[in-house]
């Protein structure tokens, strides 16, 4: 778990330049929506973890990633918040925090036990 949230942290310092150069995702507010962002793909990293890690491939994980992004662009269309509110602000991450911790926790208590040695 605290490797996922490493990653999400260098994954949202690796988009942060876009961010705050070129105005990615927060064209208003880009030093916020920096903070926003690592804050987010933070949140997200443990289903792509999990996903990946039950997968046994990256495919499953680039799947949820791309289909991520899809959403977030439905997101810009169909709400009147500013973007750091809304989609990738304090309304998305804590919706994405909520699904990754429920995803998570589904995915432990569908792991197959293992057997415990026979003590005979």
């Amino acid at each position: 778990m605290r490797a996922a949230l490493v990653v999400g942290l260098v994954w949202g310092l690796w988009h942060a330049s876009g961010i705050i150069l070129l105005g990615h995702n927060y064209p208003e507010n880009r030093l916020l929506g920096a903070a926003l962002f690592i804050a987010f793909t933070a949140s997200l990293s443990l289903p792509h973890a999990d996903v990946r890690r039950s997968s046994s491939s990256v495919l499953p994980a680039a799947s949820l990633h791309g289909t991520i992004n899809a959403v977030w662009g439905l997101t810009i269309l169909v709400t009147t918040l500013q973007r750091e509110l809304g989609g990738l602000g304090p309304a998305g991450i804590a919706a994405w925090a909520v699904t990754s911790a429920i995803t998570h926790i589904a995915l432990l208590r569908a792991k197959p036990q293992q057997a415990e040695p026979s003590t005979s």
